[in-house]
């Protein structure tokens, strides 16, 4: 066969293992050794893919064949094909033709065509003298290698994995014990107890009396299980103590002031619905459900006025900046009530969606509604109050310098319980059953929409800053959200039962507190970090009321607006805590 140029240009790089047999190396990468003694690493074989490929870009590759023990790809000349297809006839590899003509080349001198000389037979000189030279350098070990080792596979890592076993932590298995005095077959006395327990008589005259020891197989088995069974490695072992897992949490005593101790009980005589104290810390009224809205003293407890209501008193709010103005719902009816007799004039207005009727009483002024509204909240410059009906989901926003009545939100699908206003910028919050939607007032437009997971929002807060909203939910848990990022919740926690019904915040202290269903105020503690990468803390410092286990009407809880003291309604009664 005659070998192309691009075939010569490899034949450095053949496996010239000779005729060894392939089944030797079968198992292993490597087809052979060298000259050198260096492993011959074998080419990629081309699969069915790669002929087929082959055969449509390349017309001739037909005639290539893949020699498996030199390792390489051969192309066949025409002269070599027609060979093949003469001794596949049945005739001699070279016709007479060939022969004439080969004798035709020999009489013009084509040096091709010669008899090869004898001295091309002879081994060279010249390679010996390179031999020998290289069996003197292997002898004395200092042979450099002039093929290139196997390439050894990069192993990558990752730094930050926890995990620093190596290779070499892996133990080897302990050997057996040996044989001890307990196992002889003449053991001395203090181990006959032993012997005559495994392995019979303790004592024999001789060896050839001794049984068999029935155990043995047993005991090799149990031996091979403890070799290929049980891994053995070397691991590091951190020991880590539980205070240095848990969060520190500072002392009760250094996170005062904070309301801890009962002092006074304002007795209402019903189940009492609704409470709010004004911006001096001076008054504080309470509506039940018979109707009643009384006035109380807060330092001394007294009652100072009491007004009667023809329906239950669902909701009641002090308006900001004054001591005078209080707004009642009661029924259909929200009541502006006021001290001043010249408080405004009687006027009446139509809002775009739904009449809204103004008028005015000898105590302030009366607005009515298409429902029942059951939450009142105040703008903070005291203009803007919003009312949300629970029954419709209707939210409306009312003006007093105008007395105007405008509804914002009235929709099927989106019922709207509760809304508070920014204390800041011109937002308004608004909460459904599963969803709590930002607006923008100004641009009048959706800002973000916050989704308590899988449960229902029973309540809402925002702090008197604007940064901090906290939701509860009906499955006991209450979620925390930052104003900047209010996707999703920075931290969530879980009450020990109930879910929480009303939310307070503090205006000067970093405290809130949850009312609970199941009875009793939760206090917290909050501290919300200036480093951005640092979480908010939340510790939880008493159970107000916790004794309280049925509880009447609906419970909330309102801060002192400058003390550390809190309202909390229980049942027929409205408990003052302070420090």
């Amino acid at each position: 066969m005659e070998a192309s140029g691009e075939q010569e240009a490899t034949l450095d790089n053949l496996n010239n293992i000779g005729d060894v047999p392939r089944a030797w190396y079968r198992e292993q990468r490597h087809v052979g050794y060298s000259q050198d003694g260096y492993k011959l690493i074998p080419g990629r074989e081309s699969d069915r893919l790669d002929q087929l490929l082959r055969s449509i870009d390349d017309s001739s590759s037909w005639r290539r064949q893949y020699d498996v023990q030199r390792g390489y790809s051969l192309q066949l000349s025409s002269r070599e094909i027609e060979m093949i297809q003469r001794i596949n006839f049945g005739r001699l590899p070279t016709s007479v033709e060939r022969s004439d003509l080969a004798a035709r080349h020999v009489a013009r001198g084509d040096p091709a065509l010669t008899q090869e000389p004898k001295r091309r037979f002879l081994p060279s000189r010249h390679e010996a003298r390179k031999v020998i030279s290289m069996v003197r350098r292997l002898r004395r070990r200092i042979d450099t290698p002039t093929v290139a080792k196997d390439k050894q596979v990069y192993r990558l890592f990752d730094i930050w994995d926890g995990n620093e076993m190596s290779e070499n932590a892996i133990k080897r298995a302990p050997k057996p014990k040996r044989a001890g005095n307990e196992l002889s077959y003449n053991a001395p006395a203090e181990y006959g107890l032993a012997s005559t327990s495994s392995r019979g008589p303790s004592c024999v005259k001789s060896l050839r009396q001794l049984m068999t020891n029935i155990h043995f197989i047993k005991e090799r088995f149990n031996r091979c299980l403890d070799l290929y069974l049980c891994p053995r490695v070397e691991r590091q072992v951190v020991h880590t103590s539980p205070d240095s897992i848990l969060p520190e949490i500072p002392q009760l005593a250094t996170l005062k002031p904070f309301p801890s101790v009962s002092s006074l009980r304002y007795s209402h005589g019903k189940e009492v619905l609704c409470i709010s104290i004004d911006d001096t810390g001076e008054l504080l009224c309470s509506g039940g459900s018979t109707g009643e809205l009384r006035f109380w003293e807060v330092n001394s407890g007294r009652c100072l006025y009491i007004m009667h209501f023809s329906e239950p008193v669902i909701c009641a709010s002090w308006r900001p900046g004054s001591q005078q103005e209080l707004v009642v719902c009661s029924g259909r009816d929200i009541f502006i009530i006021s001290a001043v007799n010249d408080f405004m004039m009687t006027e009446r207005c139509v809002a775009p969606c739904m009449p809204m009727l103004w008028s005015r009483r000898s105590y302030g002024l009366v607005v009515r509604m298409s429902g029942t509204p059951s939450s009142i909240n105040w703008h903070r410059k005291g203009d803007y109050f919003a009312s949300t009906e629970r029954e419709s989901g209707t939210l409306c926003v009312h003006q007093l310098s105008t007395r105007n009545s405008q509804v914002v939100f009235s929709s099927a699908q989106h019922r709207v319980v509760q809304a508070s206003f920014h204390p800041r910028n011109p937002i308004i919050f608004t909460a459904t059953r599963t969803h709590i939607r930002v607006f923008d007032v100004r641009e009048q437009k959706m800002v973000h929409r916050l989704k308590a997971g899988n449960s229902s929002i029973t309540t809402f807060a925002v702090d008197d800053s604007g940064q901090n909203v906290i939701v509860c939910c009906a499955d006991s848990r209450i979620q925390f959200y930052n104003f900047a990022s209010l996707t999703t919740p920075i931290k969530v926690l879980k009450l020990q039962a109930g879910a929480g019904l009303a939310i307070s915040f503090h205006r000067e202290l970093p405290l809130f507190a949850v009312t609970i269903s199941t009875g009793g105020t939760q206090l917290f503690h909050f501290t919300m970090s200036s480093d951005l990468m640092a979480s908010l803390t939340v510790i939880p410092l008493k159970l107000l009321d916790a004794h309280v286990q049925a509880v009447l009407g609906t419970p909330t809880c309102k801060f002192h607006p400058t003390q550390p003291w809190i309202f909390c309604t229980n049942n027929q009664h409205v408990c003052l805590y302070t420090e």
